[in-house]
């Protein structure tokens, strides 16, 4: 049975990022995979993306159970091994890295809702702070930062936090920790909005916040804390 909201006791809102306010740009895998192609030497064929994307989920999904942060480094180091040829040197990491952060800004992804700014502004107006909680993969915190900015609601926010600079992952308490630190506020009066029932609302849950699950079709209250 889903709990309701106890709206009294909120002072921040915060939100996840990816398929909650933005959406991945098709053509920045397309970059990604043409460059990882020609710096490990792999025919870059659909069947090269695939492994990538399944590579790159599966580090997500065990970031889920160990709440461990994999960064862009891990993610190509794990494509090498899944394809069986030796790992970049450490120097040779850090540039394909750095590529591959290049290749999304020249990449970057949209706004779900071209109205996000204006419901972010409506909420700061009724006096709530926003926070933003998101986990990194291959575009790392930098990135990001300079990513939301162009889409015009970095600003918006008053603290953006970033698993590649907590070093730990939702569903992990650290997150929204980090956030109640950074706002000054108890987590019990954080609610917390994603997509993802084990990150987000379980990460809520776990952390003693509330929260609602988020998806394309609308949006449903889950494991809400009253405390």
């Amino acid at each position: 049975m889903q709990k309701k909201i106890n709206i009294s006791k909120v002072k921040c809102i915060s939100f996840d990022l990816w398929l909650t306010l933005i959406a991945p740009n098709r053509q920045s895998h397309e970059a990604r995979t043409a460059l990882l192609s020609k710096e490990l030497g792999v025919e870059n064929n659909e069947e090269f993306s695939q492994l990538i994307r399944s590579v790159s989920k599966s580090l997500d999904v065990r970031a889920e159970e160990t709440h461990e942060n994999y960064s862009c480094a891990d993610r190509i180091n794990l494509l090498c091994d899944t394809l069986h040829i030796p790992r970049l040197a450490a120097d040779e990491l850090v540039r394909v890295s750095n590529l591959c952060q290049e290749s999304i800004r020249n990449n970057q992804p949209t706004l779900l809702n071209p109205n996000t700014a204006t419901i972010l502004k409506s909420l700061k107006s009724q006096g709530y702070k926003l926070a933003l909680i998101s986990n990194t993969g291959y575009p790392e915190a930098p990135v990001m930062r300079e990513i939301l900015s162009n889409l015009g609601i970095a600003q918006l926010f008053d603290c953006l936090v970033f698993s590649s600079e907590v070093g730990r992952s939702k569903p992990s308490p650290a997150m929204f920790k980090r956030v109640a630190g950074k706002i000054g506020c108890n987590l019990n009066e954080i609610l917390h909005i994603g997509d993802s029932i084990k990150a987000d609302d379980d990460g809520a849950r776990l952390a003693g916040s509330q929260a609602i699950h988020f998806d394309a079709c609308g949006v449903h209250t889950t494991h809400a804390v009253a405390r």
